[in-house]
């Protein structure tokens, strides 16, 4: 959280701060699953996406509506939302380019995107640490 904030406050440098959301959403994916009894390689095995994949599958965050009616839909495509964060993150900070990879001096993301990615992390980590929370009643941390 330390180098969010320099990065957003400091440096104002925005392909770092989408760095640092992918970087603490693989740490929640990594400090759950092993929280909940995986071995580290077995965590350590998925790339990113796969492994926050599968620490939605296993806390049960499934794009399938729990109930009937407008709230559970609305929850389905929150929970839909969830991968599209996941996978957006993951593009902005693909290892195949250089964007995302701490270039301060190109901009290639406005202070509005680069908040929204890390917000959008930030959102994402609070939502799978609540439900480990709620499903074990033990926080991680």
């Amino acid at each position: 959280m330390k180098k969010i904030n320099r990065a957003t406050t400091r440096d104002k440098d925005n392909a770092e701060v989408i760095g640092f959301s992918k970087n603490l959403m693989e740490a929640m994916a990594d400090a759950v699953p092993r929280e909940r009894g995986w071995q580290e390689d077995e965590v350590r095995g998925l790339k990113y996406q796969d492994r926050c994949s599968a620490v939605m599958k296993e806390l049960g965050i499934t794009e399938q509506s729990a109930g009937k009616g407008a709230v559970a839909l609305g929850i389905g495509f929150v929970r839909k939302g969830l991968n599209k964060v996941v996978e957006g993150i993951g593009e902005m900070r693909r290892d195949d380019t250089n964007e995302g990879h701490g270039m301060a001096n190109l901009k290639f993301v406005s202070d509005a995107d680069a908040e929204f990615a890390l917000r959008s992390a930030v959102n994402w980590c609070h939502f799978i640490l609540e439900t480990h929370r709620e499903s074990s009643m033990v926080c991680p941390f």
